[in-house]
């Protein structure tokens, strides 16, 4: 025994032949092995240990790895290759999950997996070799060559290529051959790729490359290069991997081997960002079928393999062809496509899964299997006619349990060959494809018992009305056979068939934490969807309000139903009843209540096995199960216990947040030798893909990355999520926007910590209440697609008519300079006027229509929100505090705001999903209320919870509003810079940023130098840095485009020594940092960053032109304002000030002024200071003068007017007001 782990079967008797081998017992025996023999007795051993796999036995390679590994130590006396075999079991170990087996075998190996030994005797051996001119026939491969130049030819020389036998060496008789090396280390590599080991590996092959080009093996030089371009698609880049297998298959080699290239190829293809991959892929299969069917007519004898070959392939192009068909309906979903475009796919699958059953494949003929039923299972989803679902249905069940019962019959073939006790405690591989092949299997039996559960619903409904009782009479008896008959059969059966399958599962997940948390997530799945089932009472008053509030006052008689009601009306009523019918109401009765005692325990122990779901993945960190579960908690709940329902959405938020911000970070880290992030990030999601969950590879992979990357720990949901609630600060106030996965439901809550009284403030702490609403409503999957199409074309517009504009007062200028004649001057300029002004107010048009939409849309969930009793608040705080202003305003009348306590206010922050992030939630009437004093929005509670609790930056200096000395830097102290104390107390619950650490980078490549002073952003921001030369801005630090073009360096510099950054320039903010530096980077100390990008002028654009070009998609997709935001926030920034949209010169101008006024000299939050730029008239010509001498003119009372207007005098909403929204900590203040 190692730990819990078994040893490998046999081993006991592996160790006394090593035992006997080494003491000479065994040495007669091996005396009678020749030199030849031992090393074929190795190739065949290992041509047995590869067949084995190929039949799932992958436990009964162990024994044959196992005595190789003792005669190449003993009896070859190869160091090198014991390794190879110590690899091999190593990994079939990792495949079983002997994780501890597995580990063992690796470190007897060791780091150096190449030494220098084995180079100088292979060195030594091919000078000998070319020294005597001894040159091995090279009939075939010269004839190979001379046909490389078609791909066919080249394949149909290639056929009779063979392996290489390793030879032993033939001075001493012991170890390896030095010419066998190159041979050895391309087995080596081939094993290190599939434990993950990818430099060793490539090192090994760029050794083993140029031996074999050096020794002239054409046949192990393609391998060479198949294993590299393998290495490269690993590692992301899949330009050199297609440059590599073309070069391999030049060479040519083997059936096996242009197989493998082949699949190879298409993941190279298929994973590249371009347009028409798909087409290239099928095609190229497609050719490739065919040269393996004019081979297989040459070659009749091998019709078992290349039969299977072809099979595969032609597998390979029809799933291709699926997903491509699913892909397309996302955009464009109709039934009637959707049927016609799966329809001769799924012929092909049926012909496909004859063929392996043909060749004796009975597992891949079991996928094919459940591929043709989830093909009937997407069908079904889009089809709204109710036969045609049921038809699909019922399809998809029967292929999916024919799939289950063949890999089960596959499974107790193959188990039973060992006794039980040698193997209760391994996994195989063939198991975990039974488990997930069973686990799909039970996901097609709950969309038919949840669509059972609809159709019951609908019925109830429907029930006692004359349309019901007329369709009940002239329905016709269902034929045995039909559709309509299988359907009632399957929809009684279906929930307790899916137990059983679940329930045969628990043998299955033995070291596999994915599948046990997944089987877990479908029990209590299923056990909630059977409570539903059986429930009497519709399930919606699990989320009808007046229903719930009904239910908590009178908890004595939950159970009224239909039947009682009867019973009632009958006993009241003047008519006399005989004693049966009495009898009968009361068995009603009595069965009601059974069913729905039978359904509260149905959910009780729904809710305790998803809770044991939840635990499982937490600890092995399985987001996207523990996403599931917290969803499935909260539907049991439902508004019977707010705050616990709350408490699930935020956690299921939180995951399904992390996996999207995954997403981004991977797309943004695509190439993988950029930074050491880029690397492990992309292997560790590799090895989850795979399954291996457990291995101490992914272990120390993952350790390596909490110990390097910010954005990693972010990445994290912590088992303490349910604690976050309580560590809010109790003016924050939560709003929580979820969509289903398949948007159909929109699920909402509002969560904020209740204030507690003096009298309980008083003594020890009292730990805050919490409390919370929680709605659940469906909507239109499609309706929010709609609206997201608006704002999208709303941007869109908008920058184009941004940008011609630009374009049109160029030539404008570029005309006056050349014209003659002035009085065609004001005309031209009275129409560009014109324009503009039509411009902008089809702008705002668009706008109130985006607006009226969303408001249309959201309105279901936010009618449940009311913000008055924040009006009660505020008032009561105001007028509690205004005789302490008084008093106070005599000792601060030079101090004003900055040297008392100032009100937060109530903060609201939205924590929305990816897709409602895309729209202008701020200009929601409802976040219009006075009393609200901010309005920010975050990605998740998890991320908040990040921002609040983020490690304090080193040089943040607290400030002492008794000691007005601050201590000055040595480079300060040389300039003897004369700077005004800021004395400005930090408030409660808020963050300070030290104003003297504020750094900038503005309009790097100076492309708004044709701009009016006024607007300029270099000129703009020397206005700030003077204005508030005297208190906040003398130790700023920055770049300023027309002075030069920042370097990468530079950026970095800025970016890592700062508490806040301003960026003001042009275009998008990543388009002037190299994307993969700068996700690499850990910044916490940047408190704030502000971004006023998103401009553009006709240099900017050409700049941005040419960048793009080289840029895939997903690259550009990564740059817009949200994924934008989401990066800054994986780095450690906690608060992000930026626009949504583009904007103008002018309007980034005002909005500096703002922000640099609120800010810097009123001391206001992150927050408030937003909260003010939405409410002030953006959109509206006004001269940067006439702003600059209202803020400096500006009293308290007019300040407090600007932060709560009157309502009479709001103005229409101006969509620029809102293009610039706060992410993160609304309670920043800069001191």
């Amino acid at each position: 025994m190692v730990g819990q782990e078994p040893r490998p079967p046999n081993q006991q008797g592996f160790t006394a032949a090593r035992s006997s081998t080494r003491s000479g017992q065994g040495q007669s025996e091996c005396t009678n092995l020749t030199k030849t023999s031992l090393t074929y007795t190795l190739y065949f051993m290992d041509l047995l240990a590869k067949e084995l796999q190929k039949m799932s036995c992958t436990h009964l390679t162990l024994p044959i790895f196992q005595l190789a590994e003792v005669i190449a130590h003993e009896v070859v006396e190869s160091k090198s290759l014991s390794d190879l075999y110590h690899l091999r079991i190593s990994l079939v170990c990792s495949d079983m999950k002997l994780n501890q087996a597995s580990s063992y075998h690796e470190k007897a190996v060791g780091e150096a997996y190449i030494n220098e030994v084995e180079q100088a005797n292979y060195r030594q051996e091919i000078a000998l070799k070319n020294g005597k001119n001894v040159q091995p026939k090279e009939e075939e491969r010269n004839g190979l060559s001379e046909c490389t130049k078609s791909h066919n030819s080249g394949y149909k020389n290639s056929l009779t290529a063979k392996e290489k036998i390793l030879e032993l060496n033939a001075v001493t008789g012991k170890g390896l051959s030095g010419l066998s090396f190159p041979y050895l280390w391309i087995d080596k590599a081939e094993v290190l790729i599939q434990l993950g080991l990818y430099q060793p590996a490539r090192l090994l092959l760029s050794e083993a490359h140029s031996a074999t080009q050096e020794m002239n093996d054409t046949y192990a030089v393609s391998r060479c290069l198949y294993l590299l371009a393998v290495l490269a698609n690993l590692e992301k880049n899949h330009g050199q991997a297609k440059a590599l297998l073309e070069k391999a298959q030049l060479i040519g080699g083997n059936e096996q081997f242009w197989y493998n290239s082949t699949l190879s190829l298409m993941q190279a293809i298929l994973e590249e960002d371009k347009e028409g991959k798909e087409r290239v892929a099928c095609k190229i299969l497609q050719n490739t079928v065919n040269v393996f069917r004019s081979t297989l007519e040459e070659r009749p004898n091998r019709k078992s393999e290349l039969g299977f070959i072809i099979a595969s392939l032609e597998a390979r192009r029809t799933l291709i062809q699926i997903k491509y068909a699913q892909d397309f309906m996302k955009i464009n979903a109709e039934s009637s496509q959707l049927s016609s475009m799966l329809q001769e796919p799924y012929d092909e699958l049926i012909q496909i899964e004859a063929d392996f059953l043909r060749y004796g494949y009975k597992d891949h003929s079991a996928e094919i299997l459940l591929e043709r039923a989830n093909i009937h299972r997407t069908i079904a989803t889009h089809t709204e006619d109710e036969e045609e679902k049921h038809s699909r249905y019922l399809d998809a069940y029967k292929l999916a349990q024919r799939a289950v019962y063949e890999e089960e019959e596959e499974f107790h073939n193959i188990w039973s060959l060992l006794e039980v006790h040698e193997i209760r405690n391994i996994s195989i591989p063939l198991m975990r494809r039974l488990a997930n092949m069973k686990l799909s299997f039970v996901e097609i039996n709950l969309d038919i018992l949840r669509l059972v559960n609809a159709e019951k619903k609908v019925k109830e409904l429907r029930e006692g009305s004359l349309n019901q009782v007329v369709e009940e009479f002239v329905r016709l008896t269902p034929d045995s056979a039909s559709v309509e008959q299988g359907w009632i059969n399957i929809g009684r059966t279906v929930g307790h068939i899916a137990l059983a399958q679940l329930a045969s599962l628990q043998s299955l997940y033995i070291g596999c934490p994915d599948i046990k948390s997944k089987y877990l997530y479908l029990t209590g799945k299923t056990l909630r969807l059977l409570a539903v089932n059986v429930d009497p009472l519709n399930s919606d008053i699990y989320w009808n309000e007046n229903v719930a509030e009904k239910t908590t006052v009178t908890t004595v008689k939950p159970l009224t139903t239909k039947a009682e009601s009867n019973e009632c009306e009958i006993t009241s009523s003047s008519s006399p009843i005989s004693k049966k019918q009495h009898d009968d109401q009361r068995k009603k009765a009595n069965e009601l209540k059974r069913k729905q005692i039978l359904a509260q325990r149905y959910l009780s122990q729904s809710s305790e096995v998803l809770l044991q779901c939840m635990n499982v993945a937490f600890s092995n960190n399985i987001i996207d199960i523990l996403a599931a579960a917290s969803l499935e908690i909260m539907e049991c709940i439902g508004r019977f216990d707010p705050v616990s329902s709350s408490q699930f959405l935020a956690l299921h938020q939180s995951c399904s947040s992390s996996m999207m911000m995954k997403d981004i970070l991977l797309a943004a880290t695509f190439d993988t030798s950029s930074s050491q992030l880029a690397a492990l990030l992309h292997l560790q999601h590799h090895l989850k893909q795979k399954g291996d969950t457990t291995s101490n590879l992914l272990r120390n992979v993952e350790q390596r990355l909490s110990a390097t990357s910010k954005a990693w720990g972010n990445l994290s949901v912590l088992a303490q999520h349910f604690n976050i609630l309580n560590e809010l600060p109790p003016n924050f106030h939560i709003i929580i926007l979820q969509h289903s996965n398949d948007r159909s439901v929109l699920y909402s809550a509002m969560i904020d910590a209740q204030k507690l009284s003096s009298g309980q403030q008083k003594g020890k702490p009292v730990q805050p209440m919490v409390r919370a609403k929680v709605s659940r409503f469906p909507v239109n999957p499609d309706a929010i697609l709609i609206l997201l199409e608006k704002v999208h074309l709303f941007k869109q517009e908008r920058m184009n008519n941004l940008l011609k504009q630009e374009l049109q007062k160029k030539f404008h200028m570029q005309k006056t300079d050349f014209q003659k004649w002035e009085e065609t001057t004001p005309k031209i300029d009275m129409n560009l006027t014109e324009n503009t002004k039509e411009n902008e107010q089809n702008f705002t048009s668009d706008f109130s229509e985006i607006l009226k939409a969303m408001e249309e849309y959201l309105k279901p969930v936010l009618s449940l929100f009311d913000f008055t009793d924040f009006r009660h608040q505020r008032s009561s705080v105001l007028t509690a505090e205004s005789g302490k202003t008084k008093a106070k305003d005599k000792e601060t009348k030079h101090v004003g705001l900055q040297g008392g306590l100032m009100d937060l206010g109530e903060c609201v922050i939205l924590l929305a999903d990816k897709l409602l992030m895309e729209l202008p939630l701020e200009a929601l009437s409802i976040f219009q209320e006075e009393a609200i004093s901010s309005v920010s929005r975050d990605f998740s509670l998890q991320i908040l919870y990040n921002r609040i609790h983020a490690e304090e930056p080193e040089n943040e200096v607290k400030k002492d509003p008794k000691s007005p000395k601050e201590p000055k830097p040595k480079a300060d102290q040389k300039k003897s810079v004369k700077m005004v104390p800021i004395n400005r107390v930090v408030p409660p619950n808020c963050r300070s940023v030290d104003t003297h650490n504020f750094k900038y980078v503005v309009d790097p490549y100076n492309e708004a130098r044709e701009a009016e002073a006024a607007v300029s952003p270099s000129q703009k921001i020397k206005e700030i840095l003077e204005k508030y030369h005297d208190q906040f801005t003398p130790r700023w630090e920055g770049i300023i485009g027309s002075m030069h073009v920042p370097s990468q360096a530079e950026w970095e510099q800025l970016l890592n020594n700062c508490s806040a950054f301003l960026f003001y320039g042009m275009e998008r903010f990543l388009s002037h940092i190299l994307l993969n530096r700068f996700i690499a980077m850990n910044i916490p100390e940047c408190q704030l960053m502000i971004l006023l990008d998103l401009v553009q002028s006709n240099q900017s654009f050409q700049r941005l032109a040419k960048l793009d070009i080289s840029k895939s998609c997903l690259h550009m997709s990564v740059a817009r304002p949200p994924e934008t935001a989401i990066l800054l926030s994986l780095t450690g920034v906690r608060s992000i000030m930026a626009n949504q949209w583009y904007t103008t010169l002018q309007e980034n101008a005002k909005r500096l002024e703002i922000l640099s006024e609120n800010l810097l000299r009123t001391g206001r939050t992150t927050g408030k200071t937003i909260r003010i730029l939405q409410k002030y008239k953006i959109g509206e010509e006004e001269s940067s003068t006439s702003v600059e001498e209202n803020s400096k003119n500006s009293s308290s009372d007019e300040i407090k007017k600007q932060i709560i207007p009157n309502p009479s005098n709001l103005p229409a909403i101006q969509p620029s007001s809102f293009n610039c929204i706060l992410y993160g900590l609304p309670n920043i203040i800069v001191v």
